[in-house]
């Protein structure tokens, strides 16, 4: 018997139905899509979770180094030419003529009781330094009077007004370095002098001990601390100091 050559009614295809009238024909409907996974971490990453990328630091490091870094920078350059300076500068004692400028030992015997000088208890020196500034210093220590006197020539007003707080810092960390416990009570009632100047009375372990003055007029700066004689008196205080700084108040 030979083989059907009709498929099988199931096998045969349904034909294609005519579309009735009014009716458009069927359209062939795309593929459905599929919106990408979610993406973690950076790109080329698998797994993980995202992190949201960081800004390069670099600029903030730079303005951080800049706000901290200039400060010590321009405090290593001051150091550093203060020091040039000072390797620069001409030390050498002092001339006679020198003298006038600093308050000397001698200058206190007409007011303290039985007071002589010592014989060689007393140096003098000068500085002078390549900005064309000059410094007078004079110490004298025996048993019974310290004193130190610097007279100090700036070539301007603004380098002088540097020069005077310079001083008041260099005195308190001597304070600091020394072994007795020294106080200083600030009386600018007792005496005042130039452009600005401050007086002080000087206690060691308590007890008063002696005076300092610190002043300025124009480029010039005065220093003056004394041990072993002392007084809270302006009376006294003036009659020992104005005639040496009658002397010394017109330098220019």
């Amino acid at each position: 018997m030979e083989p059907n050559s009709e498929p099988a009614p199931w096998e045969q295809r349904r034909p294609a139905q005519a579309p009735m009238p009014g009716r458009p024909m069927p359209q062939q409907q795309p593929p459905m899509q599929y919106a990408p996974g979610p993406q973690y971490g950076q790109p080329g990453q698998v797994y993980g979770h995202y992190a949201q990328p960081q800004r390069p630091k670099r600029r903030i490091g730079l303005i951080i180094g800049l706000v901290v870094g200039l400060p010590f920078l321009m405090m290593v350059g001051c150091v550093g030419l203060g020091l040039a300076m000072n390797a620069m500068a001409d030390e050498k004692p002092a001339s006679p003529a020198d003298m006038k400028y600093v308050l000397q030992a001698k200058d206190f015997a007409p007011y303290v009781e039985n007071f002589t000088v010592t014989p060689g208890a007393g140096t003098a020196t000068r500085i002078e330094n390549i900005d064309d500034s000059w410094e007078i210093s004079y110490e004298y220590e025996d048993d019974r009077l310290y004193l130190m006197s610097s007279f100090i020539h700036e070539s301007n007003a603004e380098d002088a007004k540097y020069s005077y707080s310079g001083q008041q810092i260099g005195t308190s960390l001597g304070y600091a370095g020394g072994e007795v416990d020294i106080e200083e009570v600030e009386r600018d009632d007792l005496f005042k002098w130039g452009d600005e100047s401050k007086f002080y009375l000087l206690k060691i372990n308590g007890q008063l001990a002696g005076n300092r003055l610190v002043a300025r007029k124009g480029g010039n700066v005065i220093y003056i601390i004394f041990r072993g004689v002392y007084s809270n008196d302006a009376e006294w205080v003036h009659e020992l100091l104005d005639p040496y700084l009658a002397r010394v108040g017109t330098t220019k």
